[in-house]
């Protein structure tokens, strides 16, 4: 399966998915979860650690699962 965004990779069995969006606004966060979504990912892992990158779980759809 192809990867929905670079230097991101599937983890099969997996409950949760290990994905940083790596957006540094929300116009591309949301870019990057939208394709994200597309593909299937709806749990999310957040390992940024605090003032790295701006948060984007407000912008999750409410059906997603995240992980801080």
């Amino acid at each position: 399966m192809d990867r929905p965004l670079p230097n991101t990779y599937w983890v099969i069995p997996a409950d949760c998915w290990p994905v940083i969006p790596g957006a540094a606004d929300d116009t591309e966060a949301r870019r990057r979860l939208a394709r994200l979504l597309e593909a299937g990912v709806d749990s999310f892992v957040d390992l940024t650690e605090d003032g790295e990158l701006p948060p984007y779980r407000h912008l999750l759809p409410k059906h997603s699962d995240y992980c801080a």
